[in-house]
């Protein structure tokens, strides 16, 4: 079995031996390893004034190429497990005339001084990668949230529009998913055709809707039927109903659709006779989920 510690005590040994030879050749070991110490070194971008902390350090070679770009006022701080390799690198930096002026020693550093170190070095390096490369960073490392495009459909006395889907119980509102590449005022006009075989006009700026718990965005619009004397019918397999609502026959709903009228009426978009269900839309489907 793997012991973390015996390892750690063999390579402290190992490199506390290796330290004398290391110094006698670190002239030869810089110029063969510059391409990949001058990599490091160019990512953090040193400049007048920083502070660099160098992590597993060695005899000092790639912080040394940092010391000259960060004067004046820098400064470097070199760290390594092998006290042998530290006095190499001192004895290196009091012959080049750093000493006492730019670079610290020491075998231990905190946590909070690597992770400070490690930030600036993971920053440097995205600096580095071509625009593409950056996107894909972000988008590996961001939470990953869906889109979706919804309609809040009110006819000419005000009735909202509901639709039932075959896998839901309660009642929602028109809309979807977005499709890659679709803008939202696109993807909301096609799933309210798909759905329920109607046109719309939007009225005003859509209002956005972030829940964090599902990693959701609903982009909400408030629309009106394009054509008064078209009534919307299921038109997908997946609306096993649909109806105009008043404030005084409004069913169980979705919690996204109560996020969405509640949404709305804060913003002040809604009719009168809709604020009292919309202001109390999603405590009203708290308190039915919990006694379901």
């Amino acid at each position: 079995m793997f012991d973390p510690d015996e390892y750690r005590s063999s390579a402290r040994g190992m490199w506390e031996d290796a330290a004398e030879g290391w110094g006698a050749h670190a002239a030869a070991f810089q110029e063969a390893a510059l391409p990949v110490s001058q990599w490091p070194v160019d990512a953090v971008h040193p400049r007048p004034g920083m502070t660099l902390v160098a992590l597993a350090a060695g005899a000092g070679e790639t912080g040394f190429l940092a010391v000259e770009r960060i004067q004046p006022g820098g400064r470097l701080l070199s760290t390594d497990g092998s006290e042998a390799m530290v006095a190499q690198a001192r004895r290196r930096a009091q012959s080049s005339g750093w000493w006492q002026t730019s670079v610290h020693w020491t075998d231990r550093l905190s946590p909070e001084s690597m992770l400070t170190a490690l930030h600036r070095l993971a920053f440097g390096a995205f600096r580095l990668l071509p625009t593409p490369a950056r996107r894909l960073v972000v988008r590996s490392l961001s939470p990953t949230f869906t889109a979706g495009a919804i309609a809040v459909v009110l006819d000419v006395d005000d009735r909202m529009l509901l639709v039932r889907q075959v896998y839901r119980g309660r009642w929602g509102l028109p809309g979807g998913l977005m499709q890659r590449g679709e803008v939202p005022l696109g993807a909301m006009l096609r799933e309210v055709s798909e759905e329920v075989a109607m046109a719309v006009v939007v009225q005003g700026e859509p209002e956005v809707v972030l829940d964090p718990e599902p990693r959701r965005i609903d982009i909400v619009f408030l629309a009106r039927p394009a054509d008064r004397s078209i009534e919307p019918k299921p038109a997908s397999v997946e609306i096993d109903a649909l109806r105009w609502v008043t404030p005084d026959d409004f069913p169980s709903i979705q919690m996204e659709t109560a996020m969405a009228l509640e949404r709305l009426h804060a913003a002040g978009r809604l009719p009168e006779q809709w604020h009292r269900v919309a202001s109390t839309a999603v405590a009203t489907w708290r308190a039915s989920v919990a006694t379901d």
